[in-house]
């Protein structure tokens, strides 16, 4: 499934297709000791593009570190509700040049209080030339794919689960076991579903089963009931409608907390503002409304710091009351 060029409502239903920060090698301000230049330069950074997607946070003692998985395109015709004029201006208002809304997709490596290191969804390997990074930035940030024993999903859609397999379809992580609501999973395995789905549906089921499948088949898919507590310091938060089993995580560690909440937005500059903008990838559109609303006015009147995989990375911040809408507040970027 190809996704290099936007995604719109009629190539979905004809079934197209569904920095690592710089270390400062001397103290600021100190002046350097002069000393003969290098016979040649090492090049550690890229000619052109960006530097590796890698970022890190702090939740009590638990330490998130966002990785970039690369972007996507979302044609604003998905947006159905969305009336276009309304969609241009909000996108001006943000500096963005209007039409296409273009999607971040992030992961996020989680390392617990007692050390146990967890990743929130895999990204979306093979979906586009700009996907599938998640691996190169994980190991950038220090990780290797053994390290890991648990990997949770926050739903199945290819963008979130295609990265636990590699070109082979061999599963990425030697060791994990792949956590999922049993909602979901009984949601992309059920022929009866996927029969009824629109044509354009239909590759988004066999791109689950066949991340799922290598995991399944060794027994290593295990289950949970939406908004189930699963180890200390992370729970699950039910938030469906975007998909029948879609959840959310929160992480906590005495008074801090984190929500990680999946696909409650997919166009911030768009849907933070206007929250009944629905995209088409909502199963139910209605519930998933209802679901946005919700997670985002306890967030809101919490004070809680979230984390979306479609959010601009690192994909962190605080959401704030705006009239009938919302706005969001991106984390400025921690030194320390």
């Amino acid at each position: 499934m190809t996704l290099s060029t936007p995604i719109d409502r009629r190539r979905l239903l004809q079934g197209a297709g569904a920095a690592a920060a710089l270390g400062v090698t001397a103290p600021l301000l100190r002046p350097a000791a002069a000393s003969p230049a290098p016979a040649a330069q090492t090049q550690t950074l890229p000619v052109s593009g960006q530097v590796p997607g890698v970022y890190r946070t702090k939740v009590g003692a638990i330490e998130v570190t966002s990785l970039l998985d690369g972007g996507i395109e979302l044609g604003l015709d998905l947006f159905a509700k969305m009336p276009l004029q309304e969609a241009e201006t909000l996108q001006k208002q943000a500096f963005v040049a209007p039409g296409a809304v273009k999607a971040y997709i992030n992961a996020f490596v989680v390392k617990l209080a007692n050390g146990e290191m967890v990743l929130i969804d895999s990204g979306g390997r093979g979906m586009s030339k700009d996907t599938g990074n998640m691996l190169r930035n994980l190991r950038t940030a220090g990780f290797v794919p053994d390290q890991f024993s648990k990997i949770f999903l926050t739903h199945g859609h290819i963008d979130h689960v295609s990265g636990l397999i590699d070109d082979e379809g061999q599963p990425v992580f030697p060791r994990a076991s792949v956590y999922i609501c049993d909602a979901e999973l009984q949601f992309w395995y059920d022929d009866a579903v996927r029969s009824k789905a629109p044509k354009g549906a239909k590759p988004l089921f066999e791109a689950a089963r066949k991340a799922l499948d290598p995991y399944k088949k060794t027994e290593r898919i295990q289950t949970f009931k939406m908004g189930a507590d699963l180890i200390q310091g992370l729970s699950a938060i039910a938030l469906p409608g975007h998909t029948p089993g879609h959840n959310g995580f929160r992480l906590s560690d005495a008074a801090e907390q984190m929500v990680i909440w999946g696909d409650i937005i997919h166009a911030p500059v768009l849907q933070f503002a206007n929250p009944e903008w629905s995209i088409a990838f909502d199963t139910d559109a209605g519930q998933a409304i209802e679901t946005r609303r919700r997670i985002m006015n306890e967030v809101a009147n919490d004070r809680l710091r979230v984390a979306g995989m479609h959010l601009g990375f690192p994909g962190i911040g605080h959401v704030a009351q705006q009239g009938f809408g919302y706005d969001f507040v991106p984390q400025v970027w921690e030194m320390w």
